[in-house]
């Protein structure tokens, strides 16, 4: 139980069950079936990575620590959430997420190496397994009812926490933020400070669209990933906000052109913005 809470604290790049946990608590506040989803997909994930990587003859200590820490479970916690928020509990909903997590699975195992050989240092595969799955399956599952979305424009920050797991509501996201703060405050200091970042484009899009999260989740994970990253030999304040600024600006224009589009936007625009800032550090700085 303890991998299946830390693939949930995996989504926001934190290694702790505990953090998970509450997670899971938050979408089933949100809907009992979407925190069941994201369960039963961290699970059939794990099991899957784990049997993929003993079977291409992986270390297996290193199998099971990265199966402990959630690193197997969290793209297909993503897929069973995705499929969970769209279709609800049932037979179709298990079938969607099985078919969808086996995708998830393969196309991890099938990024890591060519990720890791990008020249600079390498990148991390983040949730591009989700996108991709996600991206596929869109044409076939329902489309989700619109959020319910709060007032406040400053209502955005905690409902980004939320729907970066693909719950929504502020109360959630609180309880995720909160979470977060109390097991990794760094990370949820930059997650705060990129979600704030985002605020000003309500000027340019519907203003409820903004304060439901919808245009901060993927600026709340590229502001994680980015502000808490090892900075090597530079300590400067500017080799984590300019990157975090960087990215955050990407996600926005990334997300607008896929909106404008039509095309599911998912996390693309956090893994998209994220890699090309990695690249250009790792370039830059010789990793």
């Amino acid at each position: 139980m303890r991998s299946l809470c830390a693939s949930l604290a995996q989504i926001y790049l934190v290694p702790s069950w505990r953090v998970g946990l509450l997670i899971a608590v938050a979408l089933a506040w949100v809907s009992p079936a979407l925190a069941c989803g994201a369960l039963s997909g961290a699970a059939a994930s794990a099991a899957g990575g784990v049997f993929l990587r003993r079977l291409l003859g992986r270390p297996a200590a290193l199998v099971g620590r990265h199966a402990r820490e959630g690193l197997l479970g969290y793209n297909g916690a993503l897929v069973g959430a995705l499929v969970a928020a769209r279709c609800g509990a049932g037979a179709a909903a298990a079938a969607w997420g099985l078919l969808g997590v086996c995708g998830a699975v393969a196309l991890h195992l099938l990024l890591e190496r060519p990720l890791g050989r990008v020249p600079g240092g390498g990148l991390p595969v983040l949730t591009a397994p989700l996108c991709a799955v996600g991206t596929a399956l869109d044409w076939w599952l329902p489309q989700p009812p619109a959020p319910s979305a709060p007032d406040a424009l400053l209502s955005a920050i905690p409902a980004a926490f939320a729907q970066t797991s693909l719950g929504a509501g502020v109360l959630p996201g609180a309880l995720i933020l909160a979470a977060l703060t109390l097991a990794a405050p760094r990370a949820a200091a930059w997650g705060v400070i990129a979600a704030a970042m985002t605020l000003p484009v309500a000027l340019a899009v519907p203003a409820a669209e903004v304060a439901a999260g919808a245009w901060s989740y993927c600026a709340v994970l590229a502001g994680i990933a980015l502000g808490t990253a090892p900075s090597g030999t530079h300590r400067g304040w500017r080799h984590r906000v300019i990157p975090v600024m960087a990215a955050v600006a990407c996600a926005l224009l990334i997300q607008a052109v896929l909106a404008r589009a039509g095309w599911p936007v998912l996390t693309w625009p956090f893994v998209i913005a994220t890699w090309m800032v990695l690249a250009v550090k790792g370039l830059r700085h010789g990793r």
